[in-house]
């Protein structure tokens, strides 16, 4: 039978600070181990070496005590978080359950505010982190002058600043543009029924090229 390593018998942990607690716990049991020694008439050169030896790797049997505090260390606070977290339900009910229309107001409340999360982190998803529906989507950028107070009314380029801007640009594989100020249901569709109301845009001819698109209906313009 292979007898277990004097250093196991010593890895009962410890505090917070696990590295600290290692050092603290090795130096310990190194030195009582060459004081027995000596005790049996070693010289305490030989009985600090024999020590070490019996104890092993130190660097091995640090880092491998370290790894088991740390686990210990976490498990401790995951412990305690669901402990409090268990009471704070508790008490939670226990409130709730004392007073119904409290109760009732309050998961009301709480309601509305999940409701609220969810559409504003809706609206932020669709236009900050969630990538445009198009090819090549991080390859496409907004030309505009920096923020003024006039808004929109102020991001706005005449057709001759586009044409110079497409003829002089060498950043941009092809510039395109529209006209934001449309109104909803500023059209009617015909053909087959009763004309339908719908929302239009006036854009460059090669808009949707730009974006790697096709429509959903028709056909391209033809420049």
């Amino acid at each position: 039978m292979t007898p277990i390593p004097l250093w196991r018998r010593y890895t009962r942990f410890f505090g917070p600070d696990p590295t600290a607690d290692v050092k603290d716990e090795l130096r310990f049991h190194l030195e009582a181990k060459t004081d027995d020694l000596i005790g049996q008439g070693w010289r305490p050169e030989d009985a600090h070496k024999e020590a070490e030896r019996q104890f092993g790797d130190l660097r091995t049997v640090q880092r491998i005590g370290q790894q088991m505090g740390e686990k210990t260390e976490r498990r401790r606070r995951l412990s305690d978080y669901w402990t409090d977290l268990l009471q704070d339900v508790r008490y939670t009910f226990r409130t709730l359950s004392s007073d119904p229309g409290f109760a009732a107001v309050s998961v009301l409340i709480l309601t509305l505010a999940i409701g609220a999360n969810i559409a504003v982190f809706s609206v932020v998803n669709s236009l900050l982190l969630r990538p445009l529906p198009f090819p090549n989507a991080h390859e496409l950028v907004w030309i505009a002058p920096p923020p003024s107070s006039c808004g929109l009314s102020c991001a706005t380029y005449s057709s001759d600043a586009y044409e110079e801007f497409r003829a002089q640009s060498r950043s941009y594989r092809d510039v395109t543009g529209y006209f934001a100020f449309s109104s909803p249901d500023n059209v009617r569709l015909t053909g087959r029924g009763q004309p339908e109301p719908a929302t239009s845009i006036d854009v460059i001819g090669n808009f949707f090229q730009v974006l790697g698109v096709q429509p959903a209906l028709g056909r391209l313009f033809t420049l």
